[in-house]
């Protein structure tokens, strides 16, 4: 089906393209019933990890109560986007609140190992 096709360039978009990473992330807040402050690209440049993958790098800091906190990482846990957190901090910050600081790597496909093919497929005859 279509909306399954759409899928792969969602978790795995052939372009840096840091507002979707931003719109993803944001879009998990807003699940998480939790708005931030602000939201930024990370100054840090991407990185290539083979030939056909490179990372993104990601910072995010959260300051909610301990269920909306752990709802954030549960929905980003979740995501078809692919997160991979590399150091979190969470500290309590008073009035039942948690300051979650967190580093992260999202991910792009190169444009270049992406090879399009069409083919033409026929059916057999059917023999009678």
């Amino acid at each position: 089906s279509c909306s399954a096709l759409r899928i792969i360039p969602d978790a795995l978009p052939s372009t840096k393209n840091e507002e979707a990473l931003l719109a993803s992330l944001n879009k998990i807040f807003i699940l998480s019933d939790w708005t931030p402050d602000s939201l930024s690209p990370s100054n840090s440049s991407s990185t290539s990890t083979d030939d056909s993958l490179s990372q993104i790098p990601v910072s995010f800091s959260v300051e909610a109560d301990s269920a909306k906190t752990m709802g954030i990482l549960s929905n980003i846990e979740r995501s078809i986007r692919e997160f991979n957190i590399k150091r979190a901090t969470i500290e309590w910050s008073g009035n039942y609140s948690l300051t979650l600081q967190a580093q992260a790597t999202a991910y792009f496909m190169n444009p270049s190992s992406i090879v399009e093919s069409t083919t033409t497929l026929s059916a057999e005859e059917k023999s009678q």
